[in-house]
Parts: structure tokens; sequence; C-alpha cells
């Protein structure tokens, strides 16, 4: 039986393309894919950072319909209080809570803001460096929520 012999090397041959190095396996694989993951995690977090700023500054501006303002209020109101409908403590509800009510709240409020005003509002959050302050606002959840627990105290106790 006869053996073929490899035909010597070309020029040619050293042209053609190289492949890609082929990712590490093990832990590093696995590190790369979850910073990935933490990069548009945090994308995620700064546009809706920006949406929320975007609509504080919403209930001031004159072309917002009041419904649109009313909601807004509420949203952030909900986003930036520390009382949740569902307490994080519980396991999986108490995030999801938080993951589904308040992009629900953005979104709806988004879609009900005419799509000039809503860009140009969005265009001052995106440039603000830091959200507005307000004392009023603070007093304003913190009564909303003492109220409720009066409420329910008053009607459980009756």
């Amino acid at each position: 039986m006869a053996t073929r012999s490899r035909a010597p090397s070309t020029p040619s041959a050293a042209r053609l393309p190289r492949r890609p190095p082929r990712p590490p396996d093990g832990p590093d694989r696995l590190c790369s894919g979850r910073s990935d993951l933490l990069d548009r995690l945090k994308g995620w977090a700064g546009r809706l950072r920006a949406s929320l700023l975007a609509l504080w500054l919403a209930r001031r501006t004159a072309g917002v319909p009041r419904r649109a303002k009313l909601l807004a209020v509420l949203v952030t109101g909900y986003a930036l209080s520390p009382i949740d409908l569902i307490p994080d403590v519980i396991p999986i509800l108490g995030y999801a809570d938080d993951l589904l009510v308040v992009p629900l709240g953005i979104w709806l409020a988004i879609r009900m803001i005419p799509q000039p005003v809503w860009a140009r509002l969005r265009k001052e959050a995106e440039t603000a460096s830091a959200p507005p302050a307000s004392r009023i606002a603070a007093a304003l959840v913190v009564s909303c929520w003492a109220a409720a627990a009066l409420y329910a105290g008053w009607r459980l106790a009756g």
C-alpha cells in the first residue's frame, strides 16, 4: 500500500485567513458571559433611571395631559418609596413586584405623553447631573403611607 506524502507548503497557504482564537473553557468563559449580562443590566437600569427622572420633570410640563401627570407622580413616588406593595423579604414576589410594576407604570405613562414632549423631557433628563431632591414630595409619600397604615389599623381594630 502506497502512502501519500504531504505536499510542501506553498506561499499561497500562508495567505489563508486564520480562525479567531477560541474562547477558553472553564471559569473565565463563565465570567465573560456574566459581565455581558451585568453590562446589559447596568444599561437597562440607567435607562430606567433616566425615564423616572423624565417622568418627574413631566409633572410640571405644559404639554403633558393631566392623567399622564398623575400617573407620572404615582410611578415616581412608588419607585422612590421605601415601602412596596409586596415586601422584598418575600423571596421571588418581592422583587418581581419592583421588576414589573415600575417598568409597566413607566411604559404606560410614556404612552400617554405626546412623543415630541417626551423626547424633550428625555433629553433634559439625560443631561441632568443629579435627580432633584424634593422634601415636599418625600413628605407627601410618607404621609400617604402613614395614612394608609392608620386606615388599615383602624379597619383591623374596629
